[in-house]
Formats: structure tokens, sequence, C-alpha cells
């Protein structure tokens, strides 16, 4: 898994170059309450990578099946509602594009060490006020070799 979290950080750092945190997720956003600032610098975007299944190749490789989530968060939010003018609603919509930046980046995004990456869930996430969080996840397979040491 460092092998496709590897691939995804270099891929990303070169579609992307707007991140300001690119990590694994180890819950950096979480706890803290509203006083404590997150150890992050927004925009940030934080990888997880779970096996959702796995079944044997042979004793020492396994056919895997696995999610990626890409978790995003910016505080640069600002008021959408349909009495602003265009310029401050757009100025609002912003984290939006760079959702889809993301999902640009990503969807069909392969490497030798797995299969193109697909879109299979995407929605907003709960976010501290003056921050705005979105989540998307993608569905990715691989072989997996580790055991062979």
């Amino acid at each position: 898994m460092k092998t496709i979290y590897t691939d995804i950080i270099h891929h990303l750092r070169k579609e992307c170059p707007w991140i300001q945190t690119l990590d694994l997720n180890t819950g950096q956003l979480e706890g803290g309450g509203s006083l404590r600032q997150p150890p992050v610098a927004y925009p940030a975007v934080l990888l997880d990578i779970r096996i959702d299944s796995a079944s044997d190749l042979s004793p020492h490789r396994q056919y895997c099946e696995a999610t990626i989530s890409v978790t995003y968060r910016t505080d640069k939010v600002s008021r959408t509602a349909s009495h602003y003018d265009e310029s401050r609603q757009s100025e609002g919509l912003h984290p939006y594009e760079e959702v889809a930046d993301l999902y640009r980046a990503l969807q069909g995004f392969r490497t030798e060490h797995f299969d193109p990456l697909s879109r299979v869930r995407q929605a907003p996430v709960s976010s501290p006020p003056g921050t705005f969080g979105y989540i998307t996840t993608f569905r990715t397979a691989f072989v997996d070799d580790t055991a062979r040491a």
C-alpha cells in the first residue's frame, strides 16, 4: 500500500499544485474542538487506503480490491446564497472547482502497481464553521506480493 500511496501523492503534486497539505490521513482534521487549529495548511488533501477484500493467488500473493478515500478541506469559504451577487457566489463555489480538479486528476489514473481508479462515491463531510470538506472515494485493485519477503 505504500507504493500506491506514493504513486498517488506524486501524481497529485503534479496535477494539483494548489494543495498545501497532502498526506496520509492520520486524523489530522479530527478532534481538538473549535479552538484548536488542525495541524494542516489549507487546502488540505488526506488519503485513506483500505483493502476491502483479498483472495489468494498463491501462498504469498493476493489479489486485493481496495478503496482510496480522498478527503479535501479548505478554509476558503464564502457565501453562496442566491441574494449575493454572482462574483461572490462564484467565489463561494470555488471549493467545488478544487474537488473537480481532484476527481479529474484521479479518475482513470493507474500505474504498473494498481488498476485504474474509478470513483464510487462523493459527498460533503462535516466540517467546523469556516471550513468546507468533501470526500471522494475511488475503487481499484492490485496484486499484493508483500508476503514474499
